[in-house]
């Protein structure tokens, strides 16, 4: 028995922040799994991987790094996606591991960081002790957004951190509901001075530089202090925080603690 953990990543042009903070995690599956498992990374994204190439460094896709496991003899394989929520990524990356799973004595697909309310309670608290209430000051997480179903777990993280006591905690999406035109209303009537905003995302990429933090008129950071804000950005992805880790490792462990029952989990 031969057995390996597959990380799948959209992956980052953000040298810094791949090496901040998709890097640790996987240094963290590491830590968690070496040498019992083979630990390996893929990245989605075709424009991702092109760039990085050009830089001499080499990513496979998910179907290479499939490939490439099958041929070296692996039998058991787990492969956990760091996305955060379970969207058309997801559903992609769902969809190639059953197309695999005949090459392999066993495959199982892991869960992403916002899988269950437990996740979304436990992310909340994580978050509320990093960016504590500070008064007179809203905090919004800015996530990406999908036009998929799972999108619903933006608002759903709203409502984690306001069974928190939260109060102060906005989420938005860049491209996805809500807007930040929906909540920059709400932060309006909130009354705060002040806005930090804070990506909702693994990395603090190229969204986090430009569509959030960015000097664009189009900007988050622009449009809100437009309108009288106060506005701060924290570019910090969550792959920076232990804490995130273990979520991830979590659902590493119970992928693999079902994985005895076979097929894709």
């Amino acid at each position: 028995m031969k057995k390996a953990i597959l990380l799948v990543s959209f992956g980052t042009s953000v040298e810094e922040a791949r090496q901040r903070q998709i890097l640790p995690l996987e240094k963290a599956v590491r830590r968690a799994y070496e040498p019992k498992a083979v630990v390996c990374s893929a990245y989605t994204s075709p424009t991702i991987r092109g760039i990085l190439a050009r830089r001499g460094i080499s990513i496979p896709s998910p179907e290479e790094a499939l490939t490439s496991l099958a041929q070296s003899g692996v039998t058991h394989l787990l492969v956990q996606p760091t996305h955060l929520i379970p969207g058309q990524e997801y559903e992609g990356l769902r969809a190639l591991c059953s197309a695999w799973a005949g090459r392999f004595r066993q495959l199982t697909l892991g869960l992403p960081l916002i899988s269950s309310p437990e996740d979304m309670t436990a992310l909340a608290k994580i978050l509320s002790r990093a960016f504590p209430t500070v008064p007179g000051q809203a905090v919004l997480f800015a996530g990406h957004g999908t036009a998929h179903f799972a999108n619903a777990a933006y608002p759903a993280m709203e409502t984690a951190f306001r069974i928190l006591g939260r109060e102060d905690v906005f989420i938005a999406a860049i491209e996805g509901w809500p807007t930040l035109e929906d909540a920059a209303r709400r932060l309006q009537k909130h009354e705060c001075k002040a806005v930090l905003l804070v990506p909702l995302m693994l990395v603090a990429g190229d969204h986090a530089q430009n569509d959030i933090a960015g000097e664009d008129p189009e900007s988050w950071k622009s449009v809100l202090t437009a309108r009288g804000f106060q506005t701060k950005c924290w570019l910090s992805g969550l792959g920076e925080m232990p804490e995130i880790h273990r979520i991830y490792l979590s659902h590493i462990e119970n992928a693999d603690r079902d994985a005895a029952k076979g097929g894709i989990s």
